[in-house]
């Protein structure tokens, strides 16, 4: 998103010689709970990490490591927490899938492997299978495929069949390099293959600067956050946007007093309590 007071520095600060960081991200998360998904939304200046580490200073240390989904871009990084640090094989597959029409054989191979993999992630969806099931069940039929896929990957590179610096290297040494994070499927519970959730939480953001163009300060990047933030975790809960906020509001009051009473997925609960005093 464009937020225009952040976009240019001043002719005072640039006298100055102050520097000032003139790109604009909107960052996407979205945390993962007792069966519960909140969706959240950062607009400024800060890469993901920063934003990422800004909210773990909130989070109780005594807690469990987080599990942190993402690509590999160093950005993503919270600097300062440790964080269990599983990676994209989507993004992994991209690399692939863009250089097939030059090296098809090569990456015919991997992508089809992949694909082998995303078919044993059906099957646990399917059969509703818990965090230590589905881990077991792909540590079975899912291993041997993802060691298949490196040990091809190292012997292309170490027979010298493929330029490193060219793009099927990069798409190679990429897999090889990132070995550790795409592979966190199988070793912990409940990780997930890719994070596609987050990527189409951000085709939100990609709508609404179409349709709104830019936010004229900080302020205003900050409050449309909120309420996309807002909006979307909603949505991800299965109940009706318009339908919460205006139960927020009417019930405001309630709201200050329980927060965690009123959020998407009690919030109705929350309402019939109070119908029932009323009734009392």
């Amino acid at each position: 998103m464009k937020v225009l007071s952040l976009m240019n520095i001043s002719p005072e600060e640039k006298e100055r010689g102050k520097e000032k960081r003139t790109g604009i991200f909107t960052t996407g998360m979205i945390a993962k709970s007792d069966n519960h998904e909140i969706a959240l939304f950062f607009t400024g200046t800060n890469h993901a990490g920063e934003n990422f580490a800004e909210l773990l200073q909130k989070r109780d240390p005594k807690l469990e490591k987080l599990i942190q989904m993402s690509d590999a871009l160093s950005r993503n990084n919270p600097k300062g927490f440790e964080v269990i640090l599983a990676l994209c094989l989507i993004h992994a597959r991209r690399y692939f899938v863009d250089c097939h029409s030059a090296f098809p054989k090569e990456c015919s191979f991997i992508i089809d492997q992949i694909a082998l993999v995303y078919k044993n992630e059906k099957i646990c969806k399917q059969q509703g299978m818990d965090p230590d099931k589905r881990l077991a069940f792909h540590q079975e039929n899912s291993q041997s495929i993802m060691d298949g896929i490196k040990e091809y990957a190292e012997s292309k590179m170490a027979s010298k069949e493929v330029e490193p610096n060219g793009i099927l290297g990069q798409a190679f040494n990429y897999m090889i390099d990132h070995w550790k994070g795409l592979t966190r499927f199988l070793e912990i519970p409940g990780v997930p293959l890719d994070n596609n959730s987050a990527e189409q939480l951000l085709k939100k953001i990609i709508l609404l600067r179409k349709n709104s163009y830019f936010f004229k300060n900080e302020n205003g990047a900050a409050v449309g956050d909120i309420f996309m933030s807002v909006i979307q975790t909603t949505i991800r809960a299965g109940e009706n946007p318009y339908d919460y906020l205006v139960a927020i509001q009417k019930n405001s009051t309630h709201v200050v007093q329980n927060p965690q009473k009123w959020l998407p997925w009690n919030y109705k609960e929350s309402i019939k309590i109070l119908q029932k005093s009323k009734v009392a």
